[in-house]
This record gives C-alpha cells, structure tokens and sequence, in this order.
C-alpha cells in the first residue's frame, strides 16, 4: 500500500500543536487516575511527533526543535503521571463519620 504523503501547511501544522498542547494540559489535569485516556493522549503525541518528522521541510528549525522538545516533555509527564496513578496511597484513606 503506497501512502500519498501530502505537505500540510505550517498555519496547519501550528495549529494542530496548540491544539495537541491544551488536549495534554487537560488530560494530565483531569484523568490522573484514567489510564485509558492517559494512554490515547500518549498516543495523540507520538502521532504529532511522527507527522512532524514528515514535515521538516516546512518546519523551520527552531520551531522544529522547540516542538519536538515539548513533544518529549509531554510524554514524559504523561508517563509520570501514570506511574503516580498507579501507585498505591501513602496512608490510609480518611473515613468521614
């Protein structure tokens, strides 16, 4: 199967960070303990990152690099999070009479 690889605009490609970026600030902020949802925005960055490197004639360096380095703080989070999420309570939970 021959993929037709079509240049996205850079406005395009802009726009879909800041999306990708307000997408990831919700998720980490929102679904601590949702593994599932953790997992698709993980999934939403290595996308990004992948239609990134398939743009890099578009992207002007500096920009290429910033984004690819935020991509990489963004998987990073999500990982730290879900480690978090998946570690048991450091005391007991308080019972409210």
């Amino acid at each position: 199967m021959e993929i037709n690889l079509v240049l996205l605009p850079l406005h395009t490609i802009c726009l879909a960070y800041i999306k990708l970026c307000c997408s990831i600030d919700i998720a980490l902020q929102t679904q601590v303990v949702d593994a599932i949802h953790l997992n698709v925005s993980k999934q939403d960055c290595l996308q990004f990152f992948t239609t990134i490197e398939q743009h890099v004639d578009v992207i002007p360096i500096k920009e290429q690099v910033t984004i690819e380095s935020s991509i990489h703080d963004m998987l990073n989070a999500i990982d730290d999070i879900s480690h978090a999420s998946a570690d048991p309570p450091e005391a007991h939970a308080i019972l409210i009479a």
